[in-house]
């Protein structure tokens, strides 16, 4: 409860020689109170119950587009193809070949 300092007048009386006195009394009070009032230090009190969950709001825009990933694993190793043909020189590759080596050889 407040400790009160100001004593607050008599009920006033019509036409009473008190009543500028009595007036300043009740202006005292009312100034003390205020005071009071103002430096109250307003303490919360304890947290209540959490409320409920609200609405799911709207979808948001879709974010920037990410770097690129790194390169996944090789794929399987493919069939083998067909067999290829002789690697024996024709008759006409054979002949080149020579000629080739024989021109390069010095005369003797």
């Amino acid at each position: 409860m407040a400790d009160w300092k100001a004593p607050l007048p008599a009920e006033a009386v019509e036409g009473a020689e008190t009543h500028v006195a009595d007036h300043n009394k009740i202006r005292a009070a009312i100034v003390e109170a205020r005071t009071n009032v103002d430096g109250v230090e307003l303490t919360p009190g304890p947290e209540g119950p959490e409320g409920p969950e609200g609405p799911e709001g709207p979808a948001g825009a879709d974010g920037a587009k990410g770097a690129t990933g790194s390169a996944g694993k090789d794929g399987a190793k493919g069939a083998t193809g067909p067999a290829g043909k002789d690697g024996a020189p024709s008759q006409e590759d054979w002949d080149a070949l020579v000629a080739r080596v024989t021109a390069l050889e010095p005369e003797a």
